[in-house]
């Protein structure tokens, strides 16, 4: 198999949606869809920062 992973272990897949729209109704709406995080335009660049660096962690 492909990545050096076992049948048995699960690799969840960290979603990251991105959209124009903020307001709080949508961050729900997609958060109640299953993705881990939310970033909104204009993106803060310490919130990116901090998913990737969250998203590097969990992949070790």
């Amino acid at each position: 198999m492909g990545f050096g992973l076992k049948k048995e272990e699960k690799v969840k897949t960290k979603i990251v949606g991105v959209s124009a729209n903020s307001e709080q109704r949508d961050i729900k709406e997609s958060m109640d869809a299953g993705i881990d995080e939310f970033l909104s335009k204009p993106m803060d660049r310490a919130k990116v920062t901090a998913i990737i660096n969250d998203i590097d962690e969990s992949v070790v």
